[in-house]
């Protein structure tokens, strides 16, 4: 697992990306779609909550703010639902979404080296 923090969100939305296609590689007409669409597109995830809330909800990453200063994001949401088994994933950053992006790449141990 890489240093996310140095990367800028163009290395991180593409990262994302990179997952989202090999997540998608599957023979229905609709996942060809999707991956025509997804690879042709410059999706913000770290800024646009349109295009990062789907990947947050579907992996249990919630976001976090601590006294309006310190933002975040972590899939330890509630002591009893614990979608990735004991494994917890967190990360700080000034901007949440960015955070959940971060924590998406950490739970799916992307390597840096793909960027």
């Amino acid at each position: 697992m890489g240093n996310w923090q140095d990367k800028t969100d163009t290395e991180i939305n593409s990262a994302v990306k990179l997952v989202l296609i090999s997540k998608h590689e599957k023979e229905t007409d609709f996942d060809k779609f999707f991956l025509n669409i997804l690879i042709d597109s410059d999706l913000d995830f770290c800024n646009n909550p349109a295009f990062s809330w789907p990947i947050m909800t579907e992996n249990g990453i919630a976001p976090l703010a601590e006294n309006g200063r310190i933002y975040g994001a972590t899939t330890d949401t509630y002591e009893y639902y614990e979608p990735h088994g004991n494994k917890i994933y967190s990360h700080e950053d000034k901007n949440p979404l960015r955070a959940a992006m971060i924590v998406y790449l950490m739970m799916n141990e992307v390597n840096n080296a793909t960027n």
